[in-house]
């Protein structure tokens, strides 16, 4: 025999098919890996959904109570760079009770027969500036029942020098000084307090 007649019958024997049969199966698309990187996929999708709805929640709270939280002295400046960044304004800091009235003296008037002068001090003991509160200044008889009281606004106590919508410095003293009617002979005491 020639050799390419032997060459022939070698490549004839030859049988493909059991080939195919032995290899190996791992190309299948359906394998474990695949299914791994899929269900990763779906999760880190819907932990980015729960993040950006907790993000939302906390947002819509943070807007909702706004008013509460920015009387908080620690959460101002965090809340202030939300409201920069959100269509938001930041509620004016208010802490009444953290204002002090110190040295209050009432006398008569040394020129206006029947009228008293009121003196004192207020202190804002706030970490912020504030608004200047309303006062309450009262009047009581020998008994302690009231004789006259006063709410005072900031536009009836301040000096000329000093304007109704200007903030209270923080731990500086505030000289106040006015002029009123004098409530009669039964007001014995008087007192100062600042509104709530």
């Amino acid at each position: 025999e020639s050799l390419a007649g032997l060459d022939e019958s070698r490549a004839s024997g030859f049988d493909l098919s059991s080939l195919a049969t032995s290899l190996p199966d791992d190309f299948d698309l359906e394998s474990s890996a695949a299914e791994n990187t899929g269900f990763g996929r779906r999760l880190g999708l819907s932990l980015l959904v729960v993040v950006f709805a907790l993000v939302g929640l906390a947002g819509q709270t943070i807007y909702f109570r706004l008013p509460v939280l920015s009387q908080e002295l620690a959460y101002r400046p965090l809340l202030q760079t939300f409201c920069d960044v959100l269509p938001c304004q930041l509620e004016a800091y208010s802490r009444p009770e953290l204002v002090r009235v110190e040295q209050l003296f009432v006398h008569a008037h040394s020129d206006l027969e029947g009228s008293l002068v009121v003196e004192l001090v207020l202190i804002n003991m706030a970490g912020l500036e504030q608004p200047y509160p309303p006062l309450i200044l009262r009047f009581d008889d020998l008994n302690g029942e009231q004789v006259a009281v006063r709410r005072l606004f900031a536009k009836d106590y301040l000096p000329r020098s000093l304007r109704a919508d200007e903030k209270m410095p923080v731990d500086k003293a505030v000289s106040i000084k006015l002029g009123i009617l004098d409530p009669g002979e039964r007001a014995l005491s008087y007192s100062v307090s600042v509104a709530q």
